[in-house]
Formats: C-alpha cells, sequence, structure tokens
C-alpha cells in the first residue's frame, strides 16, 4: 500500500495569520488553507457569481433581449451563465492566490502542483476512465435523467464549442484547484487521508447533482471520477497529475459527443 503521509514542510513553521491559515502540520497533508479560509474563498465565489450573474441578465435584458424576463433570458441564453463562472473564477482565483500567499510559499508550491514527469500517462488515464465508466455506466443500466438542466448548455453548435473551451479548460483547473488543492488538503489533516479522499470525492459529485436533476445515476458516476482525482492527487503529491486526467476525461466526453452529433450538427443526437 503507498504511502499516503508526506514529511513536514519546514515553511509552514513561520508565522501564518490563524484566522485564515492553519497552523503547522507536522505529518501528513499541508493544507494550505483552514476551514475559515475555505469558507471564505466560498462565499467570495457565491457573492461574486450572484453579482455577476444578475448584472449580466439585467444588462441583457436592457441591450439585447427587450422584452423578454430575467428567468427566459437565463433559460435562453446559457453563455450568460457561462460567462458568470468565467468571471467568477478570475475574482475566486486571484482572492485564494492572496490568501496562501500569506503562507510565505508560491501558490503552486503550497497547492503542490508538481507538474509530473511522464505527463501523458496521466492523459492516458483520463481517457481510460472516461471508456471505463461509460462501460460501466452501460453494464449497470444507471438511471439517467432524459432531460437534465445541463442540456440547456448544448443548444447550438457555437454554444457547445463555447463549453468544449470552458469544460476541458477553465473548469477542471478551477474545480481541481478547489477540491483537490485546498479542500481535501484539509480535510485529510483533519479526518485523516482515507476519509478526506471519500468525503472529497463525495462532494465533488454533489456539487454536481442540481445540473444533473438530481439523478443519482449520473451523480454517482462523477463521485467515482472524484474518487479516482482524489486518490491520484493524494498518491501522486501532485495536482497537476489529477488535473490533467480530469481534462483528459472531460476532452473524451466532448470528443465522443463530436462524433455522435457528426461535429455538434446534430445535437438532437445528444439528448
Amino acid at each position: 500500500m503507498a504511502d499516503l503521509s508526506s514529511p513536514p514542510n519546514p515553511e509552514f513553521q513561520s508565522a501564518i495569520p490563524d484566522a485564515v491559515l492553519p497552523p503547522p502540520v507536522r505529518r501528513g497533508e499541508d493544507p494550505p488553507l483552514n476551514g475559515w479560509g475555505i469558507l471564505s474563498v466560498l462565499t467570495v465565489g457565491a457573492a461574486s457569481f450572484f453579482v455577476t450573474s444578475a448584472s449580466l441578465v439585467l444588462g441583457a435584458r436592457s441591450f439585447l433581449y427587450h422584452g423578454q424576463s430575467a428567468k427566459q433570458i437565463v433559460q435562453e441564453h446559457p453563455l450568460l451563465s457561462v460567462a458568470a463562472q468565467v468571471v467568477t473564477y478570475a475574482l475566486v482565483l486571484a482572492f485564494t492566490v492572496a490568501l496562501v500567499k500569506k503562507s510565505g510559499q508560491g501558490f503552486w508550491q503550497a497547492l503542490r502542483w508538481n507538474w509530473p514527469t511522464a505527463w501523458w500517462t496521466y492523459l492516458g488515464w483520463g481517457v481510460v476512465l472516461a471508456f471505463g465508466l461509460g462501460v460501466l455506466q452501460h453494464l449497470l443500466r444507471l438511471p439517467m435523467p432524459e432531460h437534465p438542466p445541463v442540456d440547456r448548455f448544448f443548444q447550438t453548435r457555437q454554444d457547445v464549442w463555447v463549453l468544449v473551451f470552458f469544460g476541458t479548460l477553465l473548469a477542471p483547473l478551477m474545480e481541481e484547484l478547489f477540491f483537490r488543492g485546498l479542500l481535501y488538503p484539509l480535510l485529510a489533516r483533519w479526518m485523516g487521508v482515507y476519509a478526506g479522499i471519500v468525503i472529497t470525492s463525495v462532494l465533488f459529485g454533489l456539487v454536481h447533482a442540481a445540473q444533473l436533476a438530481f439523478s443519482w445515476g449520473p451523480v454517482l458516476v462523477i463521485s467515482i471520477v472524484g474518487l479516482v482525482l482524489t486518490t491520484v492527487r493524494a498518491l501522486a503529491k501532485s495536482l497537476a497529475a489529477s488535473m490533467l486526467i480530469h481534462c483528459a476525461y472531460n476532452a473524451t466526453l466532448f470528443t465522443a459527443m463530436y462524433f455522435a452529433t457528426d461535429g455538434f450538427r446534430h445535437l438532437e443526437n445528444f439528448s
């Protein structure tokens, strides 16, 4: 069994504000933020998304879509939500970098980015994971919702291409930064490595539940993805490794969709 613990980091022995950063860690994971720090990141993210979304919808209603209600605009123009997420990610990243740097370490060092030498192997594992879970989902006949809320993002070819770039690059990076870079190390320190892996994976699945109509089948699949990603992060001590798998996993799903819909020209084949 691989050792999931790691030696203490001496740079964390310097003075760190207790309100945001954790005390020195003697063994195991060195979380870059403590619980209050992570709560502040979540608060900034929620507030940023709410304000940005409301501003974009009101602006679109005033200048582009006269006569449409805010609800119609949200439902019929989902790229506004993607734009709000991009702005939110930028604000959250800037805020997180500022907090983590208070530890005296570089941001990527604190989150254990640790780019792997054989990085292409992790891309390969992402492809294997996507196909493997697809086969498992078929064999177990997991229930899938017919028209989950996420389908509204796949109405036009242009929308899907935006989602391809967002879903294979930006979203995996930010999800890995939060779940495997910030949350997992703290949970592993509080509850132990194995509990940290499981809890992080379950939360990763649940955060996608609303877009999947709270159907337990796809939520279970995403939780398994989270289990693999968090285990890789724990074993490899590398956030970059889990991000590479995440990117390749999402890219494989989009590639399969590309061929199934004739280059996103027949999206009715996807729904």
